[in-house]
């Protein structure tokens, strides 16, 4: 008995060992890849013209509603015994909005317009607003929505990043404690024997 359980626990914790790298390498890539692509979004803003804020304000607003019907089906439906696979749906109202709006760079003031398909009106006349222009040629604007490129290429490096740190610190345990690459072999033994029933 002492035998088996030894040969159990050593297999257990080599399939935990193997897996936890395994597991490990594809989180890093992914990480990776998602580190890359936030910096190439924060690099194109740094490069882009675009790059000068000024105050705005909008003086017309002219939007067009849609709505649909989305439909899902729960992601936790068993294809074999069809159990919990009742389809919802929900009706989603987006709208179509040309936004027209005048800003100010030096003493002329420029008006442009800008096309918005948002879930909510978030915009309104009178409202005031953050103006990107190109400060070679003012007339070149868009509407500086808050979450710019340059703060999401941000938050995808620093995404990345803690997962790459994350997933060390976690594979780097599992591989140096045989208790917890015995716990994680299990685990996963149990998980991808659960998955070929259903």
């Amino acid at each position: 008995m002492t035998n088996l359980t030894e040969v159990i626990y050593t297999g257990s914790k080599w399939f935990g060992k193997i897996t936890a790298i395994g597991n490990g390498a594809l989180v890093m890539i992914v990480c990776v890849i998602l580190i890359l692509w936030g910096l190439s979004l924060s690099i194109s803003v740094i490069n882009d013209t675009k790059t000068t804020i000024g105050s705005g304000v909008i003086t017309k607003v002219d939007c067009s509603s849609e709505v649909k019907q989305v439909c899902k089906t729960n992601k936790y439906c068993l294809s074999k015994s069809k159990l919990n696979c009742e389809e919802r749906c929900e009706n989603t109202t987006s709208h179509n909005c040309l936004i027209s709006y005048k800003y100010t760079v030096g003493e002329k003031e420029y008006v442009n317009n800008k096309r918005e398909i948002t879930s909510t009106k978030m915009f309104s006349v009178d409202q005031k607003i953050n103006v990107l222009y190109n400060p070679e040629n003012p007339n070149e604007s868009e509407i500086d929505n808050n979450i710019s490129e340059a703060a999401i290429g941000t938050l995808m490096v620093t995404a990345g990043t803690i997962g790459i740190v994350g997933t060390y610190m976690f594979v780097n345990y599992v591989v140096n404690n045989n208790d917890a690459a015995a716990s994680f072999g299990v685990y996963n033994m149990f998980n991808s024997l659960t998955k070929k029933q259903h």
